[in-house]
């Protein structure tokens, strides 16, 4: 099966809505979380992706990926945190979800990022090359298993002695300032 990955435009952002509230279980909750996060001030656009079906162009799979703060051992940095990847299950098991995570973690690269990090208790991102974040010692403020807050080094030794704990936006959780 043939696909192409491009950056999303706003055409699609039904289309995304429709797939992620499908595709979890609070699915409905998810996608709000998405919309949030495409009106913060961090958004980059370039970090939301979609896979398309070269037969019919049908969007098939999506993506995004945003910049979290990490803090602690006298190092403050940004690294980029994959918050959401789905692909349509009638594509499941052609490589989409592979393609696409390839993709952003190119861009996190060319963007100058030293790492990408995810939160999952599956083996897709452990199949993809990320760790634990403790080999790092980088922890989650997530409420999650140590084994489910998972990174990647985007270049050999980007992580070395900077460790500490990634925050996540207040968007993510929908907590409004004004």
């Amino acid at each position: 099966m043939k696909f192409s990955i491009r950056t999303i435009v706003p055409t699609d952002f039904e289309v995304v809505n429709n797939l992620v509230t499908a595709s979890y279980p609070k699915g409905a909750s998810r996608a709000a979380m998405i919309e949030r996060l495409r009106q913060w001030d961090n958004y980059n656009p370039q970090f939301e992706v979609v896979a398309q079906s070269s037969d019919n162009g049908q969007v098939i799979g999506h993506s995004l990926m945003i910049p979290v703060q990490v803090s602690g051992m006298g190092n403050d940095y940004q690294i980029v945190s994959v918050i959401s990847i789905i692909v349509d299950p009638a594509y499941q098991h052609h490589a989409v979800g592979q393609g696409i995570l390839h993709e952003l973690e190119s861009r996190a690269q060319l963007a100058g990022y030293p790492a990408v990090s995810a939160i999952d208790s599956g083996d897709f991102f452990f199949n993809s090359g990320y760790v634990a974040g403790e080999n790092f010692n980088l922890l989650s403020t997530m409420p999650v298993d140590i084994y489910s807050n998972l990174v990647k080094q985007l270049r050999d030794g980007s992580l070395y002695n900077k460790g500490g704990k990634i925050y996540y936006p207040d968007e993510y959780f929908g907590i409004d300032h004004s």
